[in-house]
């Protein structure tokens, strides 16, 4: 079973290979300080205090998505917008439930593109770019909602094993 990459492509570098474990780092000691070696989905929602299980997340995990390479713009189309994030800094709260979700899906759709590309710059590229597998539809636009991820998310998956349209 291919487990980062096409058959037949180079092996990521071990340089790439450190951002992607330094990415994860960065999430797990902005959300939990408790047990890093949970899944970043129950990372998300454990209180960095506590360890206890949250409903939401810290609004760290927002500079966390930032430094894997996304937008402002990008993160106030797809997981808070702006005057929310703004508020729940200014009065130290944390992420709603719902935002939460989106703030988990960005970040697990970065981290399969990046292992089925083998580099966060081609990651990048293709979730931004349109793609014909896609009927033309830019795939980051359809991570606004649980089932574009998922088509998303099978795409990624199809490319993953060879199975390109």
């Amino acid at each position: 079973m291919s487990k980062s990459r096409k058959a037949g492509s180079p092996p990521s570098s071990g340089e790439q290979e450190a951002k992607v474990q330094r990415s994860r780092q960065v999430l797990t000691a902005s959300l939990s300080s408790q047990n890093p070696s949970l899944q970043s989905r129950r990372i998300l929602l454990r209180d960095a205090k506590t360890g206890e299980m949250q409903p939401s997340a810290s609004v760290g995990v927002i500079e966390t998505l930032k430094s894997t390479g996304f937008t402002s713009a990008e993160i106030f189309q797809l997981v808070v917008s702006k005057r929310s994030l703004e508020r729940r800094q200014q009065k130290n709260e944390q992420l709603s439930p719902a935002e939460s979700d989106r703030a988990l899906r960005l970040a697990r759709l970065h981290d399969h593109a990046v292992r089925v590309f083998g580099s966060e710059e081609k990651a990048h590229r293709w979730l931004r770019k349109p793609c014909r597998a896609l009927d033309g539809a830019v795939p980051l636009e359809l991570m606004k909602s649980e089932t574009g991820a998922h088509i998303v998310e099978s795409e990624l998956h199809a490319i993953d094993h060879g199975m390109f349209a």
